[in-house]
């Protein structure tokens, strides 16, 4: 498939994206399930072993990447992978490739969020982070209306260096790739994150598309948009 086979494809709809974060088990799966219903749902790697049954859209990256085992034939996998990439003999139903210059630039620095609009191009340049670089874009060019996060969560400002994830004391091996980047230091990264991630909001906000985060744990920031599941 072609990126061009989705432009318009849900126009007013709107979507839940399930990311990794720790907020994503904020809310029992059922109490989450509910939400999810008469929504299309977008899951970013490893959430897809909790929601394969409810996700549409899965989108993966090299990052962390390792053979998920979708079983559901009905889930359109996104790459984001240049031709040839190592993609662990995961399904790729569309694949988005990276611009050549990735990591020499980035979205969030340069505040040009225009760049990454998939009308001017299909090429990634770097977010940082697979959400800003393709997830947030796709919905955008699909028409979704309203866009709601679980598990977006990225750093805990007082601990600036470090990524969590919902599966990081989950003894289990699917989580291993996860878990063997915990001393990572992010420091850079997810600085330019907290200081700039309101202007994405303000970028996609502009394009009339709504995004908003479900659940009180999230670290991103307050002045997002909010909801709470019952």
């Amino acid at each position: 498939m072609k990126v061009s086979n989705f432009k318009d494809k849900h126009v007013g709809e709107d979507c839940v994206i399930l990311a990794c974060g720790p907020s994503l088990t904020e809310y029992d799966h059922d109490i989450v399930k509910k939400f999810l219903k008469n929504k299309t749902v977008f899951c970013i790697k490893e959430s897809i072993f909790e929601y394969e049954n409810e996700c549409n859209y899965f989108v993966f990256n090299r990052f962390r990447c390792q053979n998920y085992k979708i079983t559901n034939k009905n889930i359109i996998s996104i790459g984001q992978f240049n031709p040839g990439g190592p993609s662990k003999n995961n399904k790729i139903d569309v694949r988005i490739p990276y611009d050549k210059d990735f990591k020499t630039t980035s979205i969030l620095s340069s505040g040009d969020f225009e760049r990454n609009n998939f009308n001017n191009k299909i090429t990634r340049t770097w977010g940082p982070g697979i959400l800003l670089e393709t997830v947030f874009y796709m919905c955008l060019y699909m028409g979704f209306k309203n866009v709601y996060t679980i598990g977006w969560d990225l750093t805990d400002p007082k601990n600036i260096g470090t990524i969590t994830h919902y599966s990081d004391n989950i003894n289990n091996n699917k989580y291993k790739n996860t878990q063997n980047l915990l001393n990572k230091d992010y420091t850079p990264e997810m600085t330019l994150q907290c200081k700039n991630v309101i202007h994405c909001y303000n970028y996609f906000k502009s394009k009339n598309m709504n995004i908003t985060v479900i659940g009180k744990k999230s670290f991103i920031d307050k002045k997002i948009p909010r909801s709470y599941l019952k």
